[in-house]
C-alpha cells in the first residue's frame, strides 16, 4: 500500500468519523472528492508497480547487452597484431633516415602517395619500405604490403 493510498483512506476515515452527511450538497462534493482521491491513489500505485517491472526488465536487457558488447568488442584488441615495421602512433611514425642515420619523426600526411619521405635533417628523400608481417593491414602503420 502506497503513501497516497494510506492518506486517501485516512481522509475517508476522518469523513466517516465526523459523520459527514452524504446527502447534503457539501457532503456530496466532499464524498465525490474522497472517491476521486482513492481512485487517483490506486492509479498511481499501479503506475509505480508497472514502472518497477519495466525497470527490472530494462536492467536485464542492459545486462544482456553488456554481455553481447563484451563478446563482440572485447576480442578486437586481442585479434589485432602489432607490426614491428616502425615505431608509430595515430599521427605518424619514428624511423631512421638511411642517408644521415638520424632518428626522425614523420607525420603520415607528410608521406607522399608513392611512399617518399624527406628527412628534415639532411633534406634527402628516400622511399619507405614496409617489410613487415602485417599483410597490408591499413591499421598497421598505414603500410600496404606489395
Amino acid at each position: 500500500m502506497s503513501y497516497l493510498t494510506e492518506k486517501a483512506q485516512y481522509l475517508r476515515g476522518l469523513a466517516d468519523g465526523i459523520k459527514l452527511d452524504s446527502s447534503s450538497d457539501n457532503g456530496k462534493i466532499i464524498s465525490a472528492m474522497l472517491d476521486m482521491l482513492e481512485d487517483i491513489a490506486g492509479a498511481v500505485e499501479e503506475i509505480v508497480e508497472i514502472q518497477d517491472d519495466m525497470q527490472e526488465q530494462l536492467d536485464e536487457v542492459d545486462e544482456d547487452l553488456s554481455d553481447v558488447e563484451e563478446y563482440l568488442f572485447d576480442d578486437e584488441d586481442e585479434d589485432e597484431e602489432e607490426c614491428d615495421c616502425y615505431d608509430c602512433d595515430d599521427e605518424g611514425l619514428t624511423l631512421k633516415c638511411p642517408s644521415c642515420g638520424d632518428e626522425i619523426y614523420v607525420e603520415f600526411d607528410a608521406i607522399s602517395e608513392d611512399g617518399v619521405v624527406t628527412c628534415p635533417n639532411c633534406k634527402e628523400e628516400f622511399e619507405l619500405s614496409f617489410d613487415c608481417d602485417c599483410d597490408g593491414d591499413a591499421s598497421c602503420c598505414n603500410c600496404e604490403k606489395e
